[in-house]
């Protein structure tokens, strides 16, 4: 018997190059939140496409530690940003995904390192965690490179009951 898909459908609105790559590292490291508008605007029609209406919207979560030396987390803008102007703001769920490993970063690492490394990485809000059950989800991030974390988180939801995980990234490596 073969194993179903971790991710049922994945988007990446655009190529991760030099220029999305600047965008991106713009938007992440010189606080340009102002670019959540561009971002929101050009994965829109994704968005539209994975975006049923009992779909829970979740971002791929910071670590608290990053969080606090960030100030802002890049995919809950994104998300928010998604969810505002297709108003379906109560499906966006912030904090239903957690992130409980303060990973180093991923960026220099291989494909294998990631995966080690992104190991119970995740966790679900116990709280929250009745809205889940059943329910299709739409992960968001900012940039998929291996697949690796977005696989991980995907993983923590369908284990804690969603129907299904779809993924939505503004650009990707692949």
């Amino acid at each position: 018997m073969l194993n179903p898909p971790i991710i049922t459908q994945i988007i990446a609105a655009y190529r991760y190059n030099i220029i999305s790559k600047s965008l991106i590292l713009k938007f992440k490291y010189a606080d340009r939140l102002e670019l959540t508008t561009i971002f929101s605007t050009l994965l829109s029609p994704a968005f539209n496409q994975l975006c049923k209406p009992d779909t829970l919207v979740i971002p791929i979560p910071l670590h608290p530690a990053r969080y606090r030396k960030r100030m802002f987390s890049q995919s809950s803008e994104i998300a928010r940003s998604l969810c505002r102007t297709h108003e379906c703001t109560p499906l966006y769920q912030p904090s239903l995904l957690e992130r409980v490993v303060n990973t180093e970063q991923l960026g220099r690492m291989r494909r294998s390192q990631r995966a080690k490394t992104l190991k119970g990485a995740f966790t679900i809000n116990h709280q929250k965690q009745n809205l889940l059950i059943g329910k299709p989800c739409l992960l968001i991030d900012d940039v998929i490179t291996t697949g690796s974390t977005i696989s991980e988180a995907a993983k923590k939801l369908l284990s804690a009951g969603a129907l299904q995980v779809n993924a939505l990234c503004f650009a990707s490596a692949r």
